[in-house]
């Protein structure tokens, strides 16, 4: 799952104190973009977006208001709740396929973050038709992803230090920062795999297995490549100072340079 950062600008907002469900939405337009719904929100006198994450048709999920935030999606029930909403009208129409999909792995994302399972319609506690008659609130809500797929990793970034566990080809470092990636973190529950990378100055590292640190911390390296071995077919692509996304490797093969003095900044993993 990858959420696409929107760089979207919020007024004021208040942190959320405490996470205990999801409501869901739609946003009773047959086509829009996630700008759209921040544009509107923003003309009713709110900070932006009131939905944490939106859905689009063609299966992409976009950051919405910043998650530890409060939103503004459901009236009265704001203060424990994250939003999302999915572009449609499903008073009128039918859900694509690719967007049941993401729904599901937002979802999913968002239950295992808070460790919450509570989901709700909107329509559950507010006066509102939302999400529609067609809405496949059952489907999305009910879903349980295959968990032999999934892999999370965690990069150690100059300046910032630990950044947050990510998973299933999400970003972990930072772009357009001119941040090195120090060290690295992988771990997969249901799969055997190995690891290892190219330190400045020092070069290969042994190969690490599931949940042990490649690089280093505190040393002011940075890593240069990496390459990572699984029992499952597995891709990776690395983000390079200079040259931006690297292409997608697989198995084993090396992604990022050597002999270049080029730090990585980003990683994204996932399985085939």
């Amino acid at each position: 799952m990858n959420i696409i950062e929107t760089n979207l600008t919020f007024g004021p907002l208040n942190k959320r104190e405490s996470t205990k469900r999801m409501i869901l939405h739609h946003v009773a337009a047959l086509k829009c973009t996630v700008y759209d719904v921040h544009r509107w929100h923003k003309s009713y006198g709110w900070a932006g977006i009131g939905y944490h994450f939106f859905v689009s048709k063609d299966g992409k999920i976009y950051q919405g208001r910043p998650i530890d935030t409060v939103g503004s999606h459901a009236a009265g029930h704001n203060s424990d709740s994250i939003g999302i909403c999915f572009e449609g009208n499903f008073e009128e129409e039918e859900m694509p396929e690719a967007q049941k999909a993401a729904g599901k792995e937002i979802v999913e994302y968002v239950k295992e973050l808070y460790g919450i399972t509570k989901i709700q319609k909107h329509s559950d506690v507010n006066s509102t038709a939302c999400p529609g008659k067609n809405f496949p609130f059952k489907e999305i809500s009910e879903a349980r992803l295959d968990t032999s797929k999934k892999i999370r990793y965690s990069s150690h970034v100059q300046t910032y230090g630990w950044q947050s566990e990510k998973k299933n080809g999400e970003t972990s470092g930072t772009t357009g920062q001119s941040k090195r990636l120090e060290a690295l973190v992988i771990n997969s529950p249901d799969a055997n795999l190995r690891y290892k990378g190219h330190i400045q100055t020092f070069g290969d590292t042994p190969w690490m297995t599931n949940g042990f640190v490649c690089g280093t911390i505190g040393l002011g390296k940075r890593l240069e490549a990496v390459w990572i071995e699984c029992d499952k077919p597995i891709t990776y692509r690395v983000h390079v100072e200079d040259k931006g996304w690297m292409p997608w490797v697989t198995n084993g093969q090396m992604a990022g340079t050597t002999g270049k003095g080029l730090r990585l900044e980003a990683i994204e993993i996932k399985f085939a």
